[in-house]
């Protein structure tokens, strides 16, 4: 009877085995044809060398686009009008850290080092900024403007 149980249970393992390396060859029958079909529009993703021209130009769109609302901002600042700065830096320089972390998706990394430094510099003067409108210091408010189109203009420097 032992035998005929041993002999039971090596022949499940045998079929198991089997099985498994059939699976095995399925699975890499199945990447090979799905990296060959895939291969044809990895290289022309790859090839395009019209990608890079096309990056830099919505960083140029997007950098003149947020430079617009700077100089939106300037005309809010030099108004005084308190309620208006807050609500500007709230509402359209609201989306600014998004994108210019976008802009620096295709940077190499010296430089994507140095736009975000830069980047983080200018949110801080925002927050001067703000801070600034909120206790109503017109002193304080223009030296943090200052800082930011500073800043704002070392970026546009090195994604340029």
């Amino acid at each position: 009877m032992w035998n005929l149980i041993n002999e039971g249970i090596n022949s499940l393992t045998n079929l198991c085995k089997s099985a498994v390396q059939s699976l095995a060859k399925s699975v890499v029958a199945v990447l090979l044809v799905a990296t060959l079909v895939a291969l044809p529009f990895m290289s022309e993703t790859l090839a395009q060398p019209s990608s890079y021209a096309s990056m830099t130009a919505a960083s140029s769109t997007k950098l003149e686009a947020i430079r617009d609302r700077f100089d939106r901002l300037e005309q809010i600042v030099y108004s005084t009008n308190w309620n208006d700065i807050i609500s500007y830096i709230h509402g359209p320089l609201g989306e600014i850290r998004r994108d210019l972390r976008m802009l620096t998706i295709g940077l190499d990394k010296t430089k994507k080092e140095a736009v975000t430094n830069a980047a983080n510099s200018l949110f801080k003067s925002l927050v001067k900024i703000d801070i600034a409108a909120k206790e109503r210091n017109a002193s304080a408010l223009e030296t943090a403007f200052k800082n930011s189109v500073t800043e704002l203009d070392s970026i546009i420097d090195l994604v340029s």
